[in-house]
């Protein structure tokens, strides 16, 4: 089981590497090497684009250039697959979204370079009450991702290329839910509704998934997604809304 396991994942970083690094290098860049990133809001912005990224790509990996009805044909079973593939691209995201929480929380980048440095740029940043928000960082992108692998897992090729839609609906709009009840009942929005249903979501989303996929029926001719090899063009956009985000924030 866990010889299988390693082989998938060894396939799947192969095809997904690059997207991987791309992302983890942008979070080492500008949260480390240059503390740029002194605000939960930042982890929030760039954990929940590699979710919605990630999400389509990891869940459809097979179907991309259809090749899943092979894949299927061969030793290791579909709940394997599907495994594998969840924790190769939902890994990124708990060091993106849990580390890098975590990081912004106790000024760790600041603290590090304090050790080799004595200037102003390595003080730590002034505390911040943002418990909303980093709540919000560690929950929201595990939702859209989860919603979003479990769909592209369990959709046809055609429908797969829309799951990043329907993972930033799914969290979005459960967000936005929750935050108004929390204000009609509580008087406030401070996430003690919302997120602990995007918690749930996130957990049962791939589950749920999981179910569906290795009950899933292959289409009579699969065919390639057209887009899939753009991902980049989705996390170019990405980045320069962070960007802008940084001017908002800073």
């Amino acid at each position: 089981m866990i010889g299988i396991l390693r082989a998938l994942a060894a396939k799947e970083w192969l095809r997904h590497g690059n997207l991987v690094v791309l992302y983890l290098t942008a979070w080492i860049v500008a949260g480390w090497v240059v503390p740029a990133i002194d605000h939960p809001g930042w982890v929030l912005a760039l954990a929940g684009w590699y979710a919605l990224v990630a999400g389509h790509r990891f869940g459809a990996s097979e179907a991309e250039d259809g090749s899943e009805e092979f894949a299927l044909a061969l030793p290791p079973t579909r709940g394997q697959r599907y495994l594998a593939r969840l924790l190769v691209g939902g890994s990124p995201l708990a060091v993106l979204s849990g580390l890098g929480t975590f990081a912004v929380r106790h000024d760790l980048p600041p603290r590090l370079w304090a050790l080799l440095v004595d200037s102003g740029f390595a003080e730590p940043f002034a505390a911040r009450g943002e418990g909303l928000v980093e709540g919000l960082a560690l929950v929201l992108p595990a939702a859209v991702f989860g919603v979003s692998f479990a769909f592209a897992a369990g959709a046809s090729p055609a429908r797969a290329a829309s799951a990043w839609a329907v993972g930033g609906r799914a969290g979005g709009g459960l967000l936005a839910a929750g935050l108004a009840l929390e204000f009609r009942l509580l008087g406030t929005a401070g996430g003690s509704l919302s997120i602990p249903a995007l918690a749930v979501l996130a957990s049962g989303a791939p589950v749920a998934g999981w179910v569906a996929y290795r009950r899933r029926e292959l289409p009579a001719r699969p065919a390639p997604v057209e887009s899939a090899d753009r991902w980049w063009v989705g996390a170019l956009v990405g980045f320069l809304a962070l960007l802008v985000l940084l001017s908002l924030l800073r």
